[in-house]
Order: structure tokens, then sequence, then C-alpha cells
């Protein structure tokens, strides 16, 4: 059995959007503050420190350093940002999307089925909701 995750593209799309713009604004935001504390620390050095001192070249090392584990680790934020907005976005569009197929295919049969959603799907009080319905 194939597994679709784009049901609702234009719904998912959004929603992955959204997640992808929180992962790039916290990751942005990460990094503008080690930059700023890395400046900081650069001049407070420099008032003490002759150019070229064996600490500043540490400090630049170490941001070097810190940026590379950065990267790797914003990459990673992105990319689970977007696969947890795909997965959410499906357990979301699943439902609703299943809810729309059901109505449109009983739409004109006065005997209706019961509704099923898959195991882990939000919005099961809609599947139970219209359950109690039909069996009325």
């Amino acid at each position: 059995m194939r597994k679709t995750f784009l049901i609702n593209k234009r719904f998912q799309f959004t929603f992955i959007g959204y997640f992808l713009g929180l992962s790039l604004a916290a990751c942005a935001g990460f990094y503008i503050a080690i930059t700023y504390y890395f400046i900081e620390l650069e001049k407070k050095a420099m008032g003490e420190l002759q150019q070229g001192h064996a600490l500043l070249e540490f400090l630049k090392t170490q941001q070097a350093d810190l940026n590379f584990h950065f990267i790797i680790t914003s990459l990673a934020i992105i990319v689970l940002g977007i696969l947890g907005g795909l997965y959410i976005s499906h357990k979301v569009a699943g439902p609703i999307h299943r809810l729309t197929t059901y109505l449109e295919a009983n739409s004109k049969s006065k005997d209706c089925p019961l509704i099923t959603f898959r195991k882990g799907d939000f919005f099961p009080e809609l599947k139970t909701a219209l359950n109690s319905f039909i069996k009325r």
C-alpha cells in the first residue's frame, strides 16, 4: 500500500512554510546572538591584549569552529522542521480529506456507512461526531 504524504498540497505547503520560517528565524536569532557575543568578547580582549596575541587567535579559531557546527546544526533543524511540518500537516490534512471524500461519496445515499480515520490522525472527534450523527 502506497502512502501519500501530500494530501492537500496547498494547505500542507503553507503549513511546512510556517515550520520552515520558524526554523530559519530561530537559527538566525541564535546566529546573531553568537556573533554579537564574539564581537563583544573581541572588543574587550582588544582593549587588554596586543594584536596577534594567542588568545585573540584562539577566539577567531573558536568562532570559526562554532560557525561550522552552527551551520551543520541549522541544516539539521531546517530538515527536521520541514519533516515535522510534513508529518503534522499530513495528520491534519488526512482526516479532512477523508471527511470530504466520504461526504461527496455518500451525499445522495440514504444509508451511510460509518466513517473511519487512520490510527494516529488528528481530530478523532470529527469521526465520533459524524458516526453519532449517522447512527441517529
